[in-house]
Order: structure tokens, then C-alpha cells, then sequence
């Protein structure tokens, strides 16, 4: 039997505040661990209950839909014998002490953003906008 390269990476979806949180997910940094539960990578990224995926961050967010922070696979293995635990300082360049581990701090996702830019868009002096109704034909 050959051994199997990788294929690909998971994108962890950032848009909802609530599991954002939930998941200590605004936390992540380039070179962080992160373990994907019920999910195996041996032949590509799949759903398999009672397993676990550890892998490492290796991009940021994404300005594209069902895009975000991207965790290559390293290790997949049955969820007994593997269990993750959450360690605030667990990250690549502490562990080969390349520099510092900065702090995080909770920035608004891309989808936030772009709410902040509607909605102060909307607020603007309405009186200055032309009172024209935009038709696009589908």
C-alpha cells in the first residue's frame, strides 16, 4: 500500500459570532494547533465519526464565502486514543521558540466589516442621495 499525500485543507468559517466564541475561535494565529473533531483526513477531508484531525493554521480569513482560517492536517487518528485540550499558549513558534506568541485580540470578521461599511453607508446624509430605484434584470 502507498501512503497517501494530503489534499487540501479545512477553511473554519468565521461569519457567526456565537460559534466564533463558543470555540475560542478568534484566538487562532498562524502556526496554532487545532483539533477537528468527527473528521479524518487520510484520503482527503471527510466526516468520520469518532475520529479526531489534528493540524496546524496555516492562512488567515477569507473575504469569501464558506472561506476563513485554513488548517492543513497533520495527524487524524481514532478519537480515544486522541484527545485534544486547548492550551492558550500551544503554538508552532513557541514550541520551536522562533519569537513571542502575540496576544489576540478580537477583530471583526470580513462579514462584520463589510456590515459596519453598509450600514454607515445607510446612515449618511440621505438628503445628498439621489431618490432612484435600481432595477437589474435576473
Amino acid at each position: 500500500m502507498r501512503a497517501q499525500e494530503g489534499r487540501g485543507d479545512y477553511d473554519i468559517q468565521l461569519a457567526d459570532r456565537a460559534t466564533r466564541q463558543r470555540y475560542r475561535l478568534g484566538s487562532l494565529r498562524f502556526g496554532a494547533p487545532v483539533a477537528i473533531t468527527n473528521a479524518d483526513a487520510r484520503q482527503g477531508p471527510i466526516y468520520a465519526q469518532d475520529r479526531v484531525t489534528i493540524g496546524v493554521i496555516v492562512h488567515g480569513d477569507s473575504t469569501v464565502s464558506g472561506h476563513g482560517p485554513g488548517v492543513t492536517p497533520l495527524l487524524t487518528g481514532p478519537s480515544s486514543l486522541l484527545k485534544p485540550m486547548h492550551g492558550p499558549r500551544s503554538n508552532l513558534t513557541a514550541i520551536f521558540r522562533l519569537r513571542a506568541i502575540q496576544a489576540p485580540s478580537l477583530q471583526p470578521t470580513f462579514i462584520e466589516r463589510s456590515r459596519r461599511t453598509v450600514t454607515s453607508l445607510s446612515r449618511q446624509d440621505s438628503h445628498l442621495r439621489p431618490n432612484v430605484l435600481m432595477a437589474f434584470p435576473i
